[in-house]
């Protein structure tokens, strides 16, 4: 059972309303009568969630009558009423977008306030984790983290960044350690990522781009051919990278990891990127990497060739960024460590058919901070001594 990562909302409206009673016109004419209700300005709370996880709206009637709120139970569940204000206890929103309705009446007029949340996330705030790039706040994104291995429920499994824009992750970030690593098989067993679902209340999986053997290059062409049937499924993070258990190995195909890549990289030179990392580079101190996806203008389509069809977008270049302790055996957080103690590094690979070798060369590295630069992130944000300046290639065997 996935256990979420909860915090505090993440986006929602926060709304001070000034209800005022005053006349109304009716077919141009007024009716004292009828008091009118008026509210005043919303504004957004901030990314970090409310305070104590309430909101407040005071309210100021104009002429002294009483004023009555009545939550609906969806977002708002629970207010209580002073003269001058009303608190409402706002619940955690872990799933899809979500609207409540507050009833404010003054006399014999009504009006409905609309309260609006958004979804949550389940890395917001999630401080120690070394691997995680810079959480945005941006509506277009989707956090989430399969926080238990299956093998080992105190361990972490993987934490990623989800665009349903392009039915794909942006970036996967993973700790990397022997631990991580046994003799289960490749289990090829893709399916769809039913905790990711339930977490986007997303019952017919519709952020998800779920394929049988290979995405399609045209929709309407079902034929089973190479060209037709060119980008496999390319894991980001590695099935081999998960091999402790078969249920282990089994989380590595979800769908969520997966992006239409063209086999002539996928088996050529990002595959021998990933056994670098796997046999060369993971140490006993314990490797933080970030695998991700860059969508440049212009990029292709591909098609979900089992569902409905769904247009997913081809990433124009994938890229790596790799932290960890110079001697490996340090036995020391890295977030404890000197700059001088640690290495990183960055790598990009233009999406092309050009690497079908599984050779990786010094030249197709570069520092963090150049690849912070290219893909608008921050990487290791919680490892402040991070020399995201420095791209020494003979600190990484095995390179040409």
């Amino acid at each position: 059972m996935i256990r979420f990562i909860r915090t505090a909302i993440h986006i929602a409206l926060i709304l001070s309303v000034t209800v005022c009673c005053a006349k109304t016109d009716l077919e141009g004419s007024e009716d004292p009568a009828i008091p009118r209700i008026t509210f005043g300005n919303t504004e957004p709370i901030p990314a970090a969630g409310i305070e104590n996880g309430c909101v407040e709206m005071t309210i100021a009637d104009a002429n002294g009558r009483a004023v009555k709120v009545s939550p609906d139970g969806k977002v708002v569940t629970a207010a209580s009423c002073t003269e001058t204000a009303v608190i409402f206890s706002v619940s955690e929103n872990t799933g899809s977008d979500r609207t409540g309705y507050v009833v404010v009446s003054c006399g014999k007029a009504a009006e409905i306030l609309r309260i609006s949340q958004k979804r949550g996330t389940v890395l917001h705030r999630k401080s120690g984790w070394y691997e995680l790039p810079e959480i945005a706040d941006d509506e277009a994104y989707i956090y989430f983290t399969h926080d238990k291995l299956p093998s080992s429920p105190d361990k972490r499994n993987y934490s990623f960044c989800f665009a349903p824009e392009h039915y794909a992750a942006i970036w996967v970030a993973y700790p990397l350690h022997k631990c991580y690593t046994g003799s289960a098989d490749r289990r090829n067993s893709f399916g769809y990522d039913i905790p990711f679902s339930k977490f986007c209340d997303d019952p017919r999986f519709e952020y998800q781009a779920q394929v049988t053997g290979a995405y399609y290059t045209n929709r309407n062409d079902t034929n089973i051919s190479a060209t037709n049937l060119q980008y496999s499924r390319g894991h980001q993070l590695p099935s081999a990278d998960r091999t402790a258990s078969a249920a282990d190995n089994d989380t590595s195909f979800f769908a969520t990891n997966m992006t239409p890549q063209l086999q002539a990289l996928n088996g050529g030179a990002w595959q021998g990127l990933e056994t670098l990392v796997r046999e060369k580079w993971i140490c006993s101190d314990t490797l933080y990497v970030v695998t991700g996806a860059l969508f440049d203008e212009g990029h292709p389509y591909a098609y979900d060739n089992k569902s409905q069809g769904k247009r997913v977008s081809v990433p124009t270049h994938y890229y790596k960024a790799l932290l960890r302790t110079k001697s490996g055996i340090s036995g020391k957080k890295v977030s404890e460590c000197r700059a001088d103690e640690l290495q990183c590094i960055g790598f990009i690979f233009a999406h092309d058919t050009s690497r079908s070798s599984q050779k990786v060369y010094r030249s197709d590295a570069c520092s963090i901070s150049a690849l912070e630069q290219r893909t608008k992130l921050r990487f290791f944000t919680n490892v402040p001594s991070a020399p995201k300046d420095v791209c020494d290639t003979s600190l990484w065997s095995g390179l040409q």
